[in-house]
Order: structure tokens, then C-alpha cells, then sequence
């Protein structure tokens, strides 16, 4: 039977939650922080998922036959690595501002970072979660496991 495997970044955002994988829009299982789930499923054309409570990754269509594996990675929104050291450095400049020139520009720094996580709960929520297809040609399904 054919199988697939699914491999979730280590990440500081949704650390501590799950996301739950959709094959064909039925529920395959739960994937959390810096894991390697393995699902066998059966030969063909499939879409794959990745959700997390009303936020998910684009659909993935691939099609798999007899013994194949393929390998799957997702994690969270693009921009997720950079948005921790970007929340702190506009905090930093924020507090530098007010303190020492007694300035209150702190719309100007904030807005920017809070637009970039309403747009990916709203509008951009099918891209939330970033789930790609990795290239194993070269190795075999021992290598995999």
C-alpha cells in the first residue's frame, strides 16, 4: 500500500497546537510541533490539507501508485519565522521613542505587524499553514522511514 509522509517544522508559533491533516476531506490525523507522522493510504489521485481550527494550507493534489512513498512538509505562514524578532524590535523602538524624544508613534510601528496577522486569519486563511511536496527521487523507501 502506498504511503505518505508528513513532516512538521519546530516553530514558536502555534508551538503547543495541533494540525489536523485532510486526505480527500476526511480527517487522517493530528501532526504537532517538530514531528514525522507516516499515513499508508490507498493507490490514486488525492488532495491533501492542513487545518488548524478556521485556518488551513492550500489543497495539494498528487497522485500516488503501489508502493510509493511521498513526503509532505508543513508548518506555519510564511512569514511566521520573522514575526516574533519583528514584534520585539518594534516594541524596542517603540519604548526608545516615548522615553528619550518623547515621541508617540506607536500606531506606526504596531499597525504594520497587526495587519499582517489579520490578513492571514481572514482574508489570506487558506495560506495560514504552508504545505509543500518534497522531492525524495533519490531515495528509497528505507531511507524514508
Amino acid at each position: 500500500m502506498a504511503r505518505i509522509v508528513i513532516v512538521r517544522s519546530n516553530e514558536y508559533m502555534n508551538r503547543f497546537r495541533g494540525f489536523s491533516l485532510h486526505l480527500n476531506g476526511e480527517k487522517l490525523g493530528d501532526i504537532y510541533n517538530d514531528e514525522k507522522e507516516e499515513f499508508e493510504i490507498p493507490e490514486g489521485e488525492h488532495e491533501l490539507v492542513a487545518k488548524i481550527d478556521w485556518c488551513s494550507s492550500s489543497v495539494i493534489n498528487f497522485n500516488i501508485s503501489g508502493n510509493d512513498v511521498q513526503t509532505f512538509n508543513v508548518g506555519g505562514f510564511k512569514h511566521n519565522k520573522a514575526i516574533l524578532p519583528m514584534a520585539a524590535t518594534l516594541v524596542f523602538l517603540h519604548l526608545v521613542m516615548n522615553i528619550f524624544f518623547h515621541i508617540q508613534l506607536s500606531i506606526f510601528f504596531i499597525l504594520p505587524l497587526l495587519l499582517l496577522l489579520v490578513f492571514y486569519i481572514s482574508i489570506g486563511r487558506r495560506q495560514y499553514l504552508t504545505l509543500e511536496q518534497t522531492d525524495l527521487s533519490g531515495l528509497s523507501a528505507e531511507r524514508v522511514k
